[in-house]
């Protein structure tokens, strides 16, 4: 699987229901990877998003043992629409795959915790800019 890094540190603000949060920006599994198995991943900033773009082997499902903390997962399709989501996922407790049963182009890894508090439901919009990042 490719990996394209987006320069260092970038963050990008996203939005749903009226909250605005900011991610750090990774693209494919390698960067997705090296961001989530730091143990102050999702501290620093409450998210991080994965860019699949038009990458044909657009993930279905992943294994919770990426995860260094608990989180909740949102699939995103190409139009930013929630098609699947877990809720306080644990590396630790599971190594099951999980995930929708069609390809996203996007996977949002929040804090757990935050899908429940701001009512994130399945069709969704969530709003976010990655194009003037490339």
């Amino acid at each position: 699987m490719w990996a394209i890094f987006y320069p260092k540190n970038k963050t990008v603000n996203i939005s749903f229901g009226g909250t605005i949060i900011k991610a750090k920006v990774a693209k494919g599994d390698t960067t997705r990877n090296d961001l989530l198995s730091k143990p102050d991943s999702l501290s620093e900033v409450s998210s991080v998003i994965v860019d699949y773009g038009d990458d044909s082997d657009n993930p279905r499902t992943l294994s919770p043992s990426i995860l260094h903390k608990d989180a909740d997962i949102l699939w995103l399709d190409g139009d930013q629409k929630v098609i699947y989501q877990a809720r306080s996922v644990s590396g630790i407790k599971s190594d099951k795959e999980i995930g929708p049963k069609r390809p996203a182009t996007y996977l949002l890894f929040l804090q757990s915790g935050k899908i429940n508090k701001h009512r994130i439901n399945y069709n969704d919009k969530v709003n976010f800019n990655l194009n003037n990042l490339l």
